[in-house]
């Protein structure tokens, strides 16, 4: 499993890369590494997530998502964000 956790210089984006088998604590760590970059960006924000290269289900995934997500910063319920799943 990796993940990949970048900002689009001078743009409210982020683009998280994930590959191989995904799980709750994966999710958790990009919400982890998406938080300081969310710091730098004032306002909306678009996380782009990258799923291309996973071996997880579709079905695994958005469990992942839902249990992972509680309310903080970077996570799916932040709603400074706008999420993109690719």
């Amino acid at each position: 499993m990796a993940i990949k956790v970048t900002r689009v210089e001078n743009e409210p984006i982020i683009i998280a890369e994930l590959s191989g088998k995904i799980g709750v604590d994966d999710v958790l760590e990009m919400f982890r590494l998406s938080q300081p970059l969310l710091e730098q960006i004032e306002g909306h924000v678009y996380r782009i997530t990258d799923l291309r290269d996973i071996s997880s289900s579709f079905g695994e995934i958005m469990n992942g998502i839902r249990h992972a997500a509680g309310g903080k910063t970077g996570t799916t319920s932040d709603p400074r964000l706008n999420i993109v799943l690719v």
